[in-house]
């Protein structure tokens, strides 16, 4: 080849590599980014915050529903209605009892050794009948068991109770018996906030938005927030209300989604999730709306009225265990840990290191107290108090239609658990089993 065409040669080549490397300039030459990029740095900031919440390290309760929101609803017609399972151990009955993850069941834990019926317990060695507890956080399953017959006992508070009866009491059998107050909420429930909310009165709408809270609805957290905002003189439709199945479902939707404002919820994630959620704070707790919350107990009313033996054993045995629970905590705060699949740091909180008497989340109700508690008319936290302003709240709320009130009819003398109060066996107010019990 010439020299000439040497040349021409080199500048076709050339051009032609030229030409690549401007076609593909963008795959073969490192990536670069501008030195100052504009962000939308609030966004970033929430995102960021939103990370922090879902990867804290928080042990929250884990329950039995679906950590997601789920549809307003009054209370659902009861599932199925049918007479009472009759399941018995070498003979003897076994009472089948729900309860919820709460410190307030420490003293029938502890009487009854464990949750499985067995030899040990109190009611079994005194009372000749066995227990079996179960472990039911969804208020309405408690329930459906409980009209269902698979349970003879419905776990609550006093305005949980409320909610249900006037469904309840459409079947005679089914009518709810409150027999027995475990305690007063003491600083087990509670509403956690973040942000600018530092109170009550801070629930108010702020720059024209409503604040957004997460709860379970038709549970004692639904009353807790009722009552204090109408206490506050707030209109709970104001409030941006979302819903969870269960209190520690809307604990986890709360840490894990920063657009939520508050959570209504209990011991011990409200405690936890202050702790190690940096910006959460607790609004207010039980230990200051004390004398709100009443935890008890309720039979099936053909139970009652078939085996009322029974009944007094639970009343005593569930007394004794107050007493155990008082005596020695460490063990209480143990047997709840092993109960409940909680830390056994966080029971010893949970039951207090007196058992229950000024400390802890629950102040466990003795004899003297369910006494002043059912029958001192001039208490002004009495049964019917708490009764009546839990129907009225929901009956506001659109929940519930005409409340149920209790019959004032003398209830028969075989109803007495206990003998002081043979004179006035109000707690006991269950009207007579119809002859004709009403279909389903």
């Amino acid at each position: 080849m010439t020299t000439r065409g040497k040349i021409v040669l080199t500048i076709l080549l050339l051009g032609v590599v030229g030409f690549g490397v401007f076609r593909w300039w963008d795959k073969i030459a490192p990536q670069t980014r501008p030195q100052n990029q504009s962000v939308d740095v609030a966004k970033v900031k929430q995102d960021i915050d939103k990370v922090k919440g879902a990867a804290a390290d928080i042990p929250l309760l884990i329950g039995t529903n679906a950590a997601t929101l789920v549809e307003r609803s009054g209370i659902p017609p009861v599932s199925g209605t049918s007479d009472y399972t009759k399941s018995a151990k070498d003979g003897k009955l076994i009472v089948q009892f729900p309860i919820n993850v709460w410190p307030g069941w420490a003293p029938i834990i502890v009487a009854n050794a464990g949750l499985e019926p067995n030899d040990q317990s109190v009611f079994f060695k005194k009372h000749g009948f066995y227990v079996r507890l179960a472990v039911v956080d969804d208020p309405v399953k408690a329930r459906d068991l409980f009209a269902s017959g698979q349970s003879h006992i419905l776990w609550g508070t006093l305005d949980m109770i409320a909610l249900f009866a006037p469904e309840l009491v459409k079947d005679s059998r089914t009518v709810p018996v409150v027999c027995q107050q475990i305690d007063w909420s003491s600083g087990g429930d509670g509403v956690v906030a973040r942000g600018d909310i530092h109170s009550i009165n801070d629930f108010r709408a702020h720059n024209g938005k409503r604040r957004k809270v997460v709860l379970a609805q038709n549970s004692p957290s639904h009353y807790l927030i009722m009552s204090l905002l109408v206490d506050a003189g707030i209109d709970p439709g104001d409030i941006d209300f979302k819903w969870a199945a269960d209190a520690p479902a809307a604990a986890k939707i709360f840490v894990q989604d920063s657009s939520f404002d508050a959570f209504v919820g209990w011991s011990p994630d409200i405690y936890n999730i202050t702790d190690k959620m940096k910006g959460s704070r607790l609004v207010v707790t039980t230990g200051t709306a004390n004398h709100l919350i009443a935890d008890v107990w309720a039979v099936r009313n053909d139970f009652y009225h078939d085996h009322p033996e029974i009944v007094s054993g639970l009343v005593q045995g569930i007394f004794e265990g107050i007493d155990m629970v008082r005596k020695d905590p460490k063990t209480a705060a143990r047997a709840l840990a092993t109960a409940f699949s909680l830390k056994e740091e966080d029971c010893v909180a949970m039951v207090g290191k007196d058992g229950g008497v000024a400390e802890g989340d629950a102040h466990l109700t003795n004899y003297r107290e369910n006494a002043k508690f059912f029958l001192d008319p001039f208490n002004p936290a009495n049964f019917d108090v708490v009764w009546n302003s839990a129907s009225t709240i929901y009956k506001a709320l659109g929940t519930i239609g005409a409340p149920y009130r209790w019959p004032r009819s003398k209830p028969p003398p075989s109803c007495l658990p206990w003998p002081r109060l043979t004179k006035k066996c109000a707690i006991f107010r269950s009207p007579p089993l119809s002859p004709m019990r009403s279909p389903r």
